[in-house]
């Protein structure tokens, strides 16, 4: 599974659970990582498999 597919499915099943403001800031991280992904790896999405610590703290960096 991919980290977009995750993140995607996160999204779609929290639909009815949570406010409004939850929903609308889980889908501009999504945003983020999609930037991220793009820039910085220059990868269109990422194997869960394939995360490292690495990439993490250098995403974060990056916000």
């Amino acid at each position: 599974m991919s980290l977009l597919d995750a993140f995607e499915y996160h999204n779609q099943k929290m639909t009815t659970d949570f406010a409004p403001g939850t929903i609308r800031h889980n889908k501009t991280a999504l945003a983020h990582i999609k930037r991220f992904l793009k820039t910085e790896l220059k990868k269109g999405d990422i194997y869960l498999s394939e995360l490292s610590y690495g990439i993490l703290t250098r995403s974060l960096r990056m916000f």
